[in-house]
Parts: structure tokens; C-alpha cells; sequence
């Protein structure tokens, strides 16, 4: 498994646990856009999930599953963007799906290294 495209930002304590969790399972990433160099706002964090089939947002042990398609857009918004209304990091695009946030539990169930 490749992780498609990763936005993360550097010396951030939750995408360090997310690149740990990656290099533990030997999880290639494609393409990496650092999050203090590229922004994405609302719209254009909308444009990147929209055609999406699951969207997975993590804040703490509180996880949350979103379907693009039939989930009201502002709610997934909310869980998208962080206080200065930009996409929040980890993010993660995969198998036609997005991560969003850090939470050991959800990246052993979703993200599996299939070499092993």
C-alpha cells in the first residue's frame, strides 16, 4: 500500500506519531505537501475530499466516518478544518479515502501494509 498524497506540517507532535505509525509499517507516501507551505482553506480542503468515498476524521479517541456524497458538507467541514480555518494535519489520501487527524487505533485498522 502507497499513501497517495500526505499533508503534514514539520515538528508537529500528531503527524510525528502519524509518520511513525507509516515507517513502522513500512507505508510508502507518494507525494508530500508541508502544511506551512501549502494552505488549504475551505474551499479548496472541500475540493480535495469532495469526490472522495469515505472521509475519517480524528480529534483524540473521537472517531468520526463521512460520506461526501450524502453527509452534510459544513458538518464535514468542521472536522476538516482547524481554528485558523485551514485543513488540519495529518491528513492522509488512500484507496479513495481520506484521514484526517492522528489516532493510533484508526491507522492500525485502515492502514495495512500489504507486504505483510
Amino acid at each position: 500500500m502507497n499513501i497517495k498524497w500526505a499533508y503534514l506540517r514539520k515538528g508537529w507532535q500528531t503527524c510525528k506519531k502519524a509518520q511513525e505509525a507509516l515507517d513502522a509499517k513500512k507505508i510508502v507516501i507518494d507525494k508530500v505537501a508541508e502544511a506551512r507551505k501549502e494552505r488549504y482553506d475551505a474551499k479548496s480542503a472541500w475540493e480535495l475530499v469532495r469526490t472522495a468515498k469515505k472521509i475519517i476524521t480524528a480529534k483524540g479517541k473521537k472517531v468520526q466516518n463521512w460520506n461526501p456524497q450524502e453527509d452534510d458538507k459544513a458538518n464535514i467541514l468542521k472536522q476538516l478544518l482547524g481554528p485558523g480555518g485551514n485543513l488540519r494535519t495529518p491528513a492522509l489520501h488512500f484507496n479513495d479515502m481520506f484521514i484526517i487527524g492522528f489516532n493510533s487505533e484508526l491507522y492500525d485498522k485502515e492502514i495495512k501494509n500489504e507486504k505483510n
